[in-house]
């Protein structure tokens, strides 16, 4: 793990939980959804029952460890609600995404976009450089932000995984480019309990997963509902 991403990423503490919350929430949903009947439209709720299954699990572990230092507010996004994990000593939010295994990014959305807004300022306001978050991320004059106390500069990480595949899924963490379209950080997290001290990044958008080693706004529908274009 290089200076950049270890300054950003999950304790150890919050990894060792948070990770085990999302295979148990995993878990939960395939046995509650064993005992469902076959519908044709499954495809249409199934989706957001997992995630709720996952979410109920990962906001109980912040909750119920408070040397954690996490608080989990519960969102209402139009007819879907999500659980935003915040980070209260290091001011970092934090969103829990379905990422498919084919897919090396998330898709962009205004609803992941929003978390990523500040990202390069805080970390220039934490005394980084735009070589230490990748040479493919795009950095303007306008993200040299004035505000310098971290306070007003919140930093946005996601946790992914793949619901599709079930318990078998890889768990990635890492943040987003306010564009959205790199990897400031990507570490796998599956093995969380085999990490060493120094793990791997990527930062590159141009990977499959087996290559690797590893609220601002409120009102913004799911990312897997709306996904937006971005101009070029």
């Amino acid at each position: 793990m290089n200076k950049f991403s270890a300054y950003y990423a999950l304790t150890r503490d919050q990894r060792e939980l948070l990770v085990p919350a999302i295979f148990e929430g995993l878990k939960q949903f395939t046995v509650y959804h064993s005992h469902m009947p076959k519908l044709k439209n499954e495809k249409n709720f199934v989706p957001r029952l997992r995630s709720s299954f996952v979410s109920t699990c990962v906001a109980d572990i912040a909750r119920n460890n408070k040397h954690l230092n996490l608080t989990a507010t519960e969102l209402q996004s139009a007819f879907y609600s999500y659980t935003l994990l915040t980070d209260t000593v290091r001011n970092i939010n934090i969103t829990v995404c379905n990422l498919p295994n084919k897919k090396n990014i998330l898709d962009a959305s205004a609803y992941r976009g929003y978390y990523a807004t500040y990202n390069i300022e805080r970390a220039f306001a934490d005394g980084f450089t735009s070589e230490q978050f990748g040479e493919d991320i795009k950095v303007d004059g306008s993200q040299t932000s004035l505000l310098n106390d971290i306070e007003y500069l919140p930093f946005g990480m996601v946790l992914c995984y793949d619901g599709a595949l079930g318990e078998k899924t890889k768990v990635f963490e890492g943040a987003l480019s306010p564009s959205q379209e790199d990897w400031m950080f990507k570490l796998d997290v599956t093995n969380y309990l085999e990490l060493p001290d120094d793990i791997p990044t990527i930062n590159r958008k141009n990977v499959s997963h087996e290559e690797l080693s590893l609220d601002f706004k409120k009102g913004v529908l799911e990312e897997e509902l709306i996904p937006l274009k971005l101009k070029k």
